[in-house]
């Protein structure tokens, strides 16, 4: 069973598949925001790889459906993983985490009576060999725990990684949800945001609405998993090697060793700040290399920590999540009030020629601001 439901047809008009965007968001960027608002944004018809991706997830959702287990087994990574429900992005415990195994018997189980994406919220960027894909799609559980029931619509936003193979195929890494599930009736998401909406717009849409959030409360049974039984998490020597190297360059950044933060930085690489993009809306400032090797040649930073930091290792290619605090003094200095701040985050790093290098950044919650790092508290 599979439906587009009528929504759609409504989000359709909100949410155009054209890159377009805000003046606001555009003046806040940095000189090379334009090239960089479009990495970022790439809608599913913008070249020959976004409508390959576009088509691979189109076909990957409804094979979840149809328990094709092997049309799912021959796009994903040996190494897939995926992660169910948003409480990581606080550093809570997933609601479920899967290996491929774990997701291919979702599949043979036929565990999904819906899980259509929604072509209009779709975005990517594209890294060489990578590509990074954000948006949501909708889904029905055949039967909830308890019930003999279907489940309700929901929304689930998420972040996917892929990776290019020398033949031109992509794979499936990862996928992280990193908004949801939201219920969502009829299709609609309470909580969403316009890809074309301006700072004021967004200020409108509710973050978490009475009743839309579909998570139960965190207790017992529904505590999630355990990061020693998450099997996204990785304990080896690589995933130990790539916390290091972010800790390094977090180092470098502060001491201002522009040759090693030169080194460490793609020159692809893009860091997009703020959350709102999670709920499909466009990122208010995105930064690039030379913006990074701009902070430290003026030192802008004076902290930057990482905690709560996990691993993904999908070969040469590494997922990290946690969250960075950092201390600006010219910002404290202008506005005391945001002198310290916190993001979590979601980060792809690659190696590249035998050297890890970060290629991008997306912050999953924050920033949140304060006066003292003690004021940052656990967000």
């Amino acid at each position: 069973m599979r439906f587009l439901p009528i929504s759609f047809l409504v989000l359709s008009l909100a949410v155009t598949t054209l890159v377009t965007q805000p003046a606001s968001a555009l003046a806040s960027g940095t000189s090379s925001a334009d090239s960089l608002f479009e990495r970022q944004g790439l809608a599913p018809d913008a070249n020959t790889d976004t409508r390959a991706l576009t088509a691979l997830q189109l076909k990957f959702e409804d094979a979840t459906i149809r328990g094709d287990v092997a049309f799912v087994s021959s796009v994903e990574d040996p190494t897939m993983t995926m992660v169910h429900g948003d409480r990581w992005t606080t550093g809570g415990r997933p609601q479920l985490a899967d290996d491929r195994a774990a997701y291919n018997q979702r599949v043979a189980s036929r565990a999904y009576y819906v899980h259509d994406l929604d072509p209009t919220s779709l975005r990517s960027e594209l890294h060489r060999d990578l590509a990074i894909c954000y948006g949501r799609y909708l889904s029905v559980v055949s039967k909830p725990a308890g019930s003999n029931a279907p489940g309700k619509i929901t929304s689930i936003w998420f972040e996917r990684v892929f990776r290019k193979l020398p033949n031109g195929h992509w794979v499936y890494l990862s996928h992280r949800t990193v908004h949801g599930p939201i219920n969502s009736p009829a299709g609609i998401d309470p909580t969403r945001v316009a890809w074309t909406s301006t700072e004021a717009e967004q200020a409108k849409v509710p973050v978490n609405p009475p009743g839309a959030y579909a998570l139960p409360p965190v207790s017992g049974a529904n505590g999630g998993v355990p990061v020693d039984q998450d099997p996204t998490v990785s304990n080896s020597p690589e995933a130990a090697e790539v916390i290091a190297f972010q800790t390094a360059l977090e180092d470098a950044l502060v001491k201002g060793d522009s040759a090693f933060v030169n080194k460490a930085i793609a020159d692809d690489f893009s860091m997009v700040h703020g959350d709102i993009w999670i709920r499909g809306g466009p990122a208010g400032r995105v930064d690039g290399k030379d913006d990074f090797l701009q902070y430290a040649a003026t030192k802008h930073y004076m902290v930057r920590d990482n905690d709560h930091v996990h691993v993904e290792m999908h070969g040469d290619v590494a997922i990290a999540y946690g969250r960075s605090i950092s201390f600006v003094p010219g910002r404290a200095a202008t506005t005391p009030s945001q002198g310290w701040s916190s993001a979590w985050y979601e980060r792809v790093y690659e190696k590249r020629a035998g050297q890890w290098q970060i290629v991008s950044h997306r912050t999953v919650f924050g920033p949140t601001y304060g006066s003292t790092r003690e004021a940052l508290g656990a967000r």
